[in-house]
């Protein structure tokens, strides 16, 4: 009888576990490191009916996380003008709970259970037949993207070099990493230092392809600057709001022979990366990281991985408005 079980549990796990097309070929799994997406929040059944001073209405704002990468650390604010309506009851700041990416298991991406709920209570009209009242929900929280691709490691001429053309078909940077901010292209140039010995040089271009706001998420003991950023305030303990605004860090890695952490200045190998003094910026949206690798002494290319990693915090907000009228 266990035998059977075992038997019967296995072929339920091969069964949800691939997906073959009607020719017996494995689709394979589906990469869910695309888009340009990570926390989607919005407001959700907004009163669209007109409002009397004194009347009692809710504010619902709904959230998921649509990317690919795992939300550790936020939190969700509301702002609204106390001289128009007025929160009956709670906080205006709710902390955003862990949130797991998309996955093969969690195809959806996380989401909260039940809409965050604002009750509210209009206030008086100043002196008009009616008004409108913004409420403004904002939303930051920690964030990461990552791509992998391959690389060549080797001389600038002669037999086995890397066919450059050939590189990175395995991936399409174009079509994101499941995140709002994206290694959105990479060069790779081989130099000769001398007869023995060659430079690699990756000139990596990040983009923001989100509809929010890129900052860089920074901690001191147990606190992070997610709740500060959301309260209007980007200076953090000796950080000025320059240095925290489109600002974020970075990693690269090729093979196990070169590393660098923009966040701690760890360095494995000869690998420098510009800017070295500040950390990238983003302007217009945009920014470009120069890492070149030196001492490359292989006779013979090769492919080798080359992991690009983001590390950042992101603000997103949304807007509501209801229409207060005078008793008639």
């Amino acid at each position: 009888m266990i035998l059977f079980a075992v038997i019967l549990l296995a072929l339920l796990f091969i069964t949800v576990s691939c997906d073959f097309d009607f020719d017996g070929k494995d689709k394979g799994l589906p990469d869910y490191r695309v888009g340009y997406q990570g926390l989607v929040m919005g407001f959700v059944d907004t009163p669209d009916y007109d409002l009397y001073e004194k009347d009692l209405f809710v504010l619902q704002v709904d959230m998921q996380n649509r990317g690919a990468y795992s939300i550790d650390d936020g939190i969700m604010r509301i702002s609204y003008p106390k001289q128009l309506i007025n929160l009956r009851t709670g906080d205006v700041k709710r902390k955003i709970p862990v949130m797991q990416g998309k996955s093969f298991f969690n195809p959806q991406g996380g989401f909260i259970d039940m809409p965050e709920v604002f009750d509210f209570e209009a206030g008086k009209v100043p002196g008009e037949a009616s008004v409108q009242a913004t409420v403004t929900a904002n939303a930051c929280y920690h964030y990461r993207s990552q791509a992998t691709l391959l690389a060549c490691i080797g001389p600038r001429m002669g037999p086995g070099t890397c066919q450059f053309d050939d590189l990175n078909v395995e991936l399409n940077l174009s079509q994101g990493q499941g995140a709002p901010l994206v290694i959105d292209h990479v060069d790779e140039s081989i130099s000769p230092i001398d007869e023995e010995t060659s430079a690699l040089t990756f000139q990596i271009e990040i983009a923001n392809m989100g509809e929010g706001e890129v900052f860089r998420y920074l901690t001191s003991g147990s606190k992070s600057n997610i709740e500060p950023v959301c309260d209007g305030n980007y200076k953090f303990g000796s950080q000025r709001p320059i240095d925290v605004l489109n600002v974020f860090d970075f990693s690269i890695q090729l093979s196990t022979d070169y590393k660098y952490n923009s966040s701690s200045n760890e360095t494995k190998g000869n690998i420098v990366c510009q800017p070295k003094i500040r950390l990238p910026h983003l302007e217009n949206g945009r920014a470009k990281i120069i890492c070149t690798i030196t001492g490359i002494k292989e006779q013979v290319a090769y492919k080798a991985p080359l992991i690009i990693s983001l590390d950042y915090a992101y603000r997103i907000w949304d807007k509501a408005s209801v229409s207060i009228h005078k008793p008639q």
